[in-house]
């Protein structure tokens, strides 16, 4: 998913924040090049990790704290994915 399409998937979430993610090494978007644009491309893991950070920090947590929380989410419920971890709570 380009970082166009994954903005108006995932409400709340600004360019920066996205750009920051990707920065921090939170998320590894495929990069891929189109003339002289660089673009990122995201997994549909990529979008989904995205989406429970961003719940996190919509909740009222720091990015550092929502990172966290996803993370531990993650690990808790590994095997599921955040959508699913979303919906259950």
């Amino acid at each position: 998913m380009n970082t166009k399409d994954l903005l108006e998937c995932v409400g709340g979430l600004t360019r920066h924040e996205l750009y920051r993610y990707v920065e921090k090494g939170y998320v590894q978007p495929e990069r891929t090049t189109v003339g002289k644009v660089v673009r990122n491309e995201f997994s549909e893991d990529d979008v989904e990790f995205i989406k429970l950070i961003n719940y996190y920090r919509l909740t009222g947590f720091s990015s550092g704290r929502s990172l966290e929380k996803a993370h531990e989410m993650a690990l808790k419920d590994r095997g599921k994915s955040p959508s699913d971890i979303l919906r259950t709570g």
